[in-house]
């Protein structure tokens, strides 16, 4: 109620319209400054990100240097990838001290609005790259791996990939590749 007598106050008078305008102006900039910083605030890392072969690659050996670290290669178009990422999901939340990533390789089949939105929908609880290169083999080669096939999980500790294992994974097998991660070297 009070906003609209303050417009009518200002707007009403051809003379005060310009500082009503500049005021507007004003209060507009300082919200937007605000929802900007608020925005920076966040920590942790984006839930989705997207990334080029050899920046993936760097990424992911920079998580594995901090610590342990679960990589999963899915797609959205693949039944196997979707059907265990709900096992992904339990295993993140059992054990927080393994970091866990999963890593998009939709780029040649999906767009990255629709990969997004199958993200958002699966409720991950862990942050996802997506590769923006249809051609796979570079992101292969830079992870050292034999080929692209997905499903497929890179287990590294102390910096160093313990394991890869190609095809779906059960709750068990997660936690089977989770236990050595956190207990002592």
């Amino acid at each position: 109620m009070l906003w609209a007598a303050l417009f009518l106050y200002v707007f009403k008078d051809p003379g005060r319209r310009k500082a009503g305008v500049l005021v507007l102006i004003a209060v507009a900039a300082v919200a937007l400054a605000g929802l900007g910083c608020a925005h920076k605030k966040r920590s942790g890392p984006q839930p989705f990100r997207t990334l080029n072969a050899e920046q993936m690659a760097v990424e992911i050996h920079k998580l594995a240097e901090e610590g342990p670290l679960v990589v999963n290669l899915w797609a959205t178009w693949c039944g196997p990838c979707v059907a265990e990422l709900p096992e992904f999901a339990i295993a993140a939340r059992e054990f927080p001290d393994v970091r866990f990533l999963g890593v998009s390789m939709d780029a040649s089949f999906y767009d990255l609005a629709k990969t997004r939105e199958s993200w958002a929908r699966l409720e991950m609880p862990f942050p996802t790259f997506y590769l923006q290169e249809l051609d796979i083999m570079p992101l292969v080669e830079s992870l050292d791996l034999t080929d692209g096939v997905i499903p497929k999980t890179l287990v590294y500790r102390n910096g160093k990939r313990q394991t890869v294992h190609d095809g779906e994974l059960s709750l068990e097998q997660l936690r089977e590749l989770c236990r050595p991660l956190i207990s002592e070297p």
